[in-house]
């Protein structure tokens, strides 16, 4: 079974992309590393690994009405914004649940299958679908990735006192 995503792009008259599949945090570091951070459409052309006939990308798209559905079918939310990825996660009509916050280079190179998502000492909020994406707690995007950093710092300072 495909892991379902749909990706925001700013906050500002923001583009949503969907994506079918590898919408894990570990799938959505390899996006973001191809991807050339210039557009939502090039992220989608950087991910594209089949095609439909006609040239459309095969089982993902730039969400223009069908958001509410998208979002349904989805199990992961990602918001793209000033340099920072946020991960809320929920599935059909439950709340979304807030996960992470990190830096995009930071998200890239995170060994996900070692570490895992940084711990959830803090704060998750809940977003209900139809409801304009926030980020946690109502910071603003620079307070997000500020909170970022430090959650990855903590994160660090943990691991390191684990081995």
């Amino acid at each position: 079974m495909s892991t379902r995503a749909v990706y925001q792009f700013g906050t500002d008259n923001p583009t949503h992309v969907y994506i079918h599949h590898d919408g894990y945090p570990a799938g959505v570091a390899r996006k973001l590393a191809l991807w050339d951070r210039q557009s939502p459409e090039s992220f989608l052309q950087a991910n594209v690994w089949s095609r439909f006939p006609d040239g459309t990308p095969r089982w993902m798209h730039i969400i223009e009405d069908d958001l509410a559905e998208c979002l349904r079918e989805a199990e992961y939310r990602y918001l793209i914004a000033d340099g920072v990825i946020t991960c809320w996660a929920g599935r059909w009509d439950d709340p979304w649940t807030w996960q992470w916050a990190l830096p995009i280079d930071d998200a890239i190179t995170r060994d996900w299958d070692r570490e895992g998502p940084p711990d959830e000492e803090g704060y998750p909020t809940t977003w209900e679908p139809g409801d304009p994406l926030p980020p946690p707690r109502g910071l603003s995007v620079e307070d997000v990735a500020a909170e970022a950093r430090a959650m990855l710092e903590r994160s660090k300072a943990g691991a390191a006192r684990a081995y």
